[in-house]
Order: structure tokens, then C-alpha cells, then sequence
């Protein structure tokens, strides 16, 4: 079937135009969206056809809300501010505008799992999780707290003011079909946590890596639970509660590094706002002596390869996604992106462990450490498909070397 053949089952230029227009005159995505009501017949026949791509419709909305959106604007620059405050300055997050932006709607919708469930050409299951009960899609864009997409003119590191891109072409390993960082290190690769009400995926997932690759390199000498409240309340070169920039996340664990858990608990979590960052030992909540543990480096891993040497070098990665709305709802299986879900919600990083080959699907995946506690997915963690970029994950991938000097003698 053609698609000049559907006829009425093809959206109007005046369906377009509606949807469009209800996006600049403020409506959420969430209200724009099913103004369009795309049959299955017309999906059916728009797969392949040049004009209808999912970059194109991407594209398409956020120009609707950025370029035509004033509100979708002032949202951005609230979320990343400019000006006097400059790069990382913790900005005063509004409530009440980020939610009129995005919308009070819950963030679960049965119909989508229901949805997900019938689609046999998904190899992953939907669920409501109780995780995200009474959370709203306002509430869930400020969870989501990787910034992917930086201004050229943020990055100042480096000699050429570049992160370093570590390829391990020159180590000459064989790569097994699966992995697990679990059973190769045990307990050193540490447990689900909860970054409750904060968009601290940032520093959750780089402060955990951390945390696994100083129990690792240490042969479980230094076994801690290092601090992403000292993240959230101490690096101002990122966001806080609002997010932060992954290798913006190592560079501060480079040049300052971060207490144990321990010493500075997480609390931003509570209400979405950061504790005053401590300096001292004499402010170390359990008592202990005021001790920093510092990233040797930090590097970007480029390919699919990189990564995986990587971990089985040093053991887990940071690696930062697009979150599309179906994803909080993932509760078993190898996620990959429905092709007609094309408004991703955010950014968010998480720490990946491993990977393998799903034997029902034949899908190669990462296996993925989230912070949403073991509540959602496979007991905190999540499967997703690995080998084509699935929504950003392998583009996007950032480890460094824990530095022991003064650690051990």
C-alpha cells in the first residue's frame, strides 16, 4: 500500500498544523501528540519512505517547541542558565514552570503498557512500576538529569579542549560472547541505589563507577560507597539537582574527588535540593576522618568494542541515553525504542556492568545498573540493546582510572 493510497488513515496538513500550533501556544508534548492519531495502516505504509523519518519528526517537534514555543524556550534556559550565572551555576529550579511546561499527567500510562505488551516485534515487557506511582512527567523531566547536548563553546578541557578518547585498538584481548561484572568481581561492583526526587543520574552513576573500579584496582582494599551528594552540592561546573554534563562529572572527580557515603550521605533526593557542601572533617556525618578519592583520568570510549575492553579491563562505564516515556515503564527483556516514539523526555545516565546475547530474541544487549532502586526493571538494572546506538547509549560512554596514590601503602 502506497501512501497516497490511505487517503483519509493520512493526518491532514491541518492535523500537522494543529498539533504544531497546540505545542507553541503552550500545550505539552503529551497533549500535542495524539492530535496526529496515525492509523497502523499508515505507519505500515510511512516505514522507508524518505520524507518520514524519525530524525525528521524529531526534528519537526522540537523546532515546533523551541522556535515557535516561547514557553518551550524559557523552559530551556531555566534548565540551563546563561548569562551572569555562567556554566554550572546552581539555578533556583521553578516547580510550578517546569511542570506547566511538561505537564501534570502521570508519568505511568497503562494503555502504553498495554501497548508495549501486544507489539510482538518488542522484546521487552511493560509494567506500571510502583517506582514511578504518583510521579508526573513534570516530576520525571527533572529526574532526568544528563545533559547530552553541549554548546561547543562549554568545553575548555584538554589541549585541544577535548575529552580524551581512549579506542583500546592497541590491546589485543578476546571478547566473550557475555559478561557480567558481577560474577567476575563480586561485591566490589556495588549495589542498586536511589536518586529519588533529583536529577542526579550524573552523578549517581559516575560516583558508582568510581566507587566499583577503587574496589577493583584495589583488590578490595578500599571497598566504599563513595558520595554523589558531593557531587550534586559540590561541583559547580554542573547542575545539581537540575543535571549535570558526564565528562564535566570526571573532571570534577579528577581535580577534587568526593568523600565516602558515609562521611556526606545523600539527601537532595528528599526535596530535589542540594546540602551544603562540606569541607572539612569536622563535618563528616559518621565521624569518620575527611578523605577525598580522586579519579586518576578520565576518557570517552568511542566504539562498542572500546567498551567493552574497557569493563573488562577496569570493570563498569558511565553511559548517558535519551529517555523516551515508554522506557519507565521497561520491566523485563532487551529494550529498544518503538520507531513511532519519537519525543524523547530528557537525558539520563546510568552505569553499564556487562553484556550478553538474549537467547529467546537473539538481541546482543548491555546489562545496565539504573538508580531507580530494585523496585523497577530486573532488580534495578535494565537490558538494552547493544550494537546500534539504541537511543544514544554507546555514543555517550566516559570512565577514568581510580588514583590509589595515598590510598594504599
Amino acid at each position: 500500500m502506497r501512501v497516497k493510497e490511505l487517503g483519509a488513515a493520512r493526518p491532514t496538513r491541518g492535523a500537522l498544523a494543529v498539533a504544531l500550533l497546540a505545542l507553541a501556544g503552550g500545550a505539552s508534548p503529551a497533549e500535542a501528540l495524539p492530535r496526529l492519531e496515525l492509523g497502523v495502516d499508515f505507519k505500515a505504509a510511512l516505514v522507508g519512505s524518505f520524507w518520514y523519518t524519525e530524525q525528521l519528526v524529531e526534528y519537526l517537534l522540537e523546532w515546533a517547541i523551541g522556535s515557535l514555543g516561547s514557553r518551550g524556550k524559557e523552559g530551556e534556559a531555566q534548565r540551563h542558565p546563561g548569562g551572569d550565572e555562567g556554566k554550572g551555576r546552581l539555578a533556583h529550579y521553578d516547580e510550578a514552570a517546569d511542570k506547566d511546561i511538561y505537564g501534570d499527567e502521570p508519568a505511568l500510562c497503562q494503555h502504553l503498557v498495554d501497548e508495549v505488551n501486544a507489539d510482538e516485534s518488542l522484546a521487552w515487557t511493560a509494567a506500571m512500576s510502583p517506582y514511578f506511582e504518583g510521579v508526573s512527567m513534570g516530576d520525571m523531566w527533572f529526574m532526568q538529569g544528563a545533559i547530552l547536548e553541549v554548546p561547543e563553546d562549554h568545553w575548555s578541557r584538554g589541549p585541544e579542549g577535548k575529552v580524551p578518547v581512549v579506542d583500546h585498538a592497541d590491546v589485543d584481548m578476546d571478547i566473550p560472547d557475555e559478561f557480567d561484572s558481577r560474577d567476575r568481581w563480586g561485591e566490589w561492583v556495588h549495589e542498586i541505589r536511589n536518586q529519588a526526587m533529583c536529577g542526579s543520574c550524573w552523578a549517581f552513576s559516575a560516583s558508582e563507577v568510581l566507587s566499583d573500579r577503587f574496589a577493583i584496582a584495589s583488590k578490595g582494599k578500599i571497598d566504599l560507597v563513595l558520595s554523589p551528594e558531593d557531587m550534586v552540592s559540590c561541583d559547580k561546573g554542573d547542575y545539581g539537582c537540575r543535571g549535570g554534563i558526564l565528562p564535566d562529572a570526571w573532571e570534577f572527580l579528577k581535580n577534587y574527588g568526593i568523600v565516602t557515603d558515609g562521611c556526606f550521605p545523600y539527601t537532595a533526593g528528599q526535596n530535589g535540593v542540594a546540602a551544603k557542601c562540606i569541607d572539612n572533617d569536622e563535618q563528616c556525618e559518621d565521624g569518620e576522618d575527611f578523605v577525598k578519592y580522586k579519579a586518576a583520568n578520565y576518557y570517552q570510549l568511542p566504539t562498542v568494542e572500546a567498551i567493552q575492553k574497557d569493563i573488562l579491563l577496569h570493570g563498569p562505564v558511565q553511559a548517558g541515553f535519551k529517555v523516551y516515556k515508554d522506557f519507565i515503564h521497561y520491566s523485563s527483556g532487551v529494550y529498544h525504542k518503538d520507531f513511532w516514539r519519537v519525543f524523547a523526555s530528557g537525558g539520563h545516565a546510568v552505569k553499564i556492568v556487562g553484556w550478553g546475547v538474549d537467547a529467546e530474541s537473539g538481541h546482543e544487549y548491555w546489562t545496565v545498573a539504573n538508580s531507580w532502586t530494585n523496585q523497577w526493571g530486573e532488580d534495578g538494572f535494565f537490558r538494552i540493546r547493544r550494537g546500534n546506538n539504541e537511543v544514544g547509549i554507546e555514543s555517550s560512554v566516559f570512565a577514568g582510572l581510580p588514583d590509589l596514590s595515598g590510598h594504599i601503602h
